[in-house]
């Protein structure tokens, strides 16, 4: 007959100390000294606090975004059909991020005199929308196709540019 070895996790302090005060409340229930009951709890909050105050401060996104002249210039730079739509749209949205960021405004909406003059839930939508492509759709071929199965002509403004 082969002796059973059992072996138990180990525990935290935290875990060990919350154990303790279980132990201690049953005992003040049955009629033992609430001091000894207080002084533990108090060990506990002093030892969560401790454990609390030790780990370290949540970092901020690392992720830097470049400076929206630098993403203009790109963007001036660019000769017809020198990039892709995808490429195209991946610069777009940078630029969107980073403006958003450093102006506090969303260059995708229209702050002209008929424009809403803030953001939207609509021109977050369609950044959304071109994120999930991009992220979904890595080919250049398979994002074209995706794109122009995606976007919808607005007829109004199709005639508004027809008349300029």
């Amino acid at each position: 007959m082969e002796k059973e070895i059992v072996v138990e996790e180990e525990k935290s302090i935290e875990e060990i100390q919350a154990e303790r005060i279980a132990e201690l409340e049953e005992q003040v229930s049955n009629g033992a000294d609430p001091e000894e009951l207080k002084k533990a709890k108090t060990a506990y909050k002093n030892l969560l606090k401790n454990s609390v105050d030790r780990r370290p401060a949540p970092e901020e996104d690392v992720s830097t975004l470049r400076k929206t002249s630098e993403i203009a210039i790109e963007f001036a730079n660019i000769e017809h059909g020198s990039v892709s739509n995808r490429a195209y749209i991946e610069k777009a949205l940078e630029y969107r991020d980073a403006h958003i960021k450093q102006f506090g405004t969303d260059p995708f909406t229209d702050y002209g005199a008929d424009g809403p003059g803030e953001p939207t839930n609509k021109t977050q939508k369609v950044a959304e929308s071109l994120k999930s492509l991009l992220n979904n759709f890595k080919s250049d071929s398979l994002f074209n196709a995706q794109l122009q199965e995606t976007l919808k002509d607005d007829m109004q403004l199709l005639r508004q540019l027809k008349k300029k």
